[in-house]
C-alpha cells in the first residue's frame, strides 16, 4: 500500500535536488562552456558585434586605486564584514562592491580595445588584502577612506568591526584575459554587457579562470548534495504524506 508513494517520494524529492543543484551551478556553468566555446582572437580581427575572447596588456588613463593609493588603469573595491550567529557560527558579508568609473584599455599589437566592466562582471583579480579585528584597527588613511564611503570602522559601542577589505586592480602593461560582448560604442571598438552576457576579467590564465570556476561549481554541488542528504527522509517522508493525501486510494 505504501511502497508507490514512497518510491516516487524519493524520485520527486532527487528530481529537486537535482533543479536546486542546476539553478546554483547554472551560472558558473554558462561561464566555462561560454570560455570554452569562444575562441582567441587578434584584437585587430574582432568582429563589429559579438561574443569574443582576448589576451593582450593593459593600458588608458591612469588612476588611483581607493586604498593603497596604487597607479592603476582600473580597480575594484570589496569590503566584508564577519557576522557572528548565535551559535557559534559566523560567514563574511559583502557590505560594498565598488568599481572604478569609465573604460580601460586592452592592446595586442594587432589593434586595441575598450573594457567596460559593471557590478555583473566576472573579475578574477589578484587582491590585496587588509583586515581589521577587534583587537587590530586599520591606519588611519584606510580608515578615512573607509568613512569616506559610507562605513563606520567601530560599532555603537567603540569596538572595531571585524573587516576585510578586498583591493583588485590593473596596472599600465599588465597582461589581461577578457572574455564578453563586443560591439561599437560611439566609434570605438567596446568590451561591455551585452545579450545577457557580463565581461570575464582575469590577470590569469584561462586555464586559472576555468580551474577557478570549475572549483566553485564543485563546492557548489558538494554543498547541495549534503544537504539533501542531509534532509533526505524528512524531504521524502513529506513528499510520501503529501503523496498519500493526493491520492487516499493508492
Amino acid at each position: 500500500m505504501f511502497t508507490m508513494p514512497i518510491d516516487l517520494a524519493n524520485i520527486i524529492y532527487i528530481g529537486l535536488c537535482f533543479l536546486v543543484w542546476l539553478l546554483v551551478s547554472y551560472n558558473g556553468f554558462r561561464k566555462i562552456i561560454g570560455i570554452l566555446q569562444t575562441p582567441t582572437e587578434n584584437i585587430g580581427a574582432l568582429p563589429t558585434e559579438g561574443l569574443v575572447e582576448i589576451s593582450g596588456k593593459a593600458g588608458g588613463q591612469t588612476i588611483q586605486s581607493p586604498i593603497s593609493r596604487s597607479a592603476c588603469v582600473f580597480w575594484q573595491l570589496e569590503v566584508k564584514e564577519r557576522h557572528r550567529s548565535s551559535k557559534g557560527g559566523s560567514h563574511w558579508a559583502t557590505i560594498l562592491k565598488q568599481l572604478s568609473d569609465g573604460a580601460f584599455e586592452v592592446s595586442d599589437g594587432t589593434g586595441r580595445v575598450m573594457v567596460l566592466a559593471d557590478p555583473k562582471s566576472e573579475l578574477i583579480l589578484n587582491s590585496d588584502v587588509q583586515s581589521s579585528s577587534g583587537s587590530y584597527e586599520y591606519g588611519p588613511d584606510i580608515q578615512s577612506t573607509l568613512e569616506g564611503l559610507g562605513i563606520k570602522t567601530t560599532n555603537f559601542l567603540g569596538f572595531n568591526r571585524t573587516l576585510r577589505v578586498y583591493e583588485r586592480y590593473l596596472v599600465a602593461g599588465e597582461q589581461v584575459y577578457v572574455h564578453g560582448y563586443v560591439n561599437y560604442d560611439n566609434g570605438v571598438k567596446t568590451i561591455a554587457s551585452g545579450k545577457g552576457i557580463s565581461p570575464i576579467i582575469s590577470d590569469q590564465s584561462e586555464k586559472s579562470i576555468l580551474n577557478r570556476l570549475a572549483w566553485r561549481v564543485g563546492v557548489a554541488s558538494l554543498f547541495v548534495a549534503l544537504i539533501g542528504f542531509m534532509f533526505h527522509d524528512i524531504g521524502a517522508g513529506i513528499l510520501s504524506q503529501l503523496l498519500l493525501t493526493l491520492k487516499p486510494g493508492i
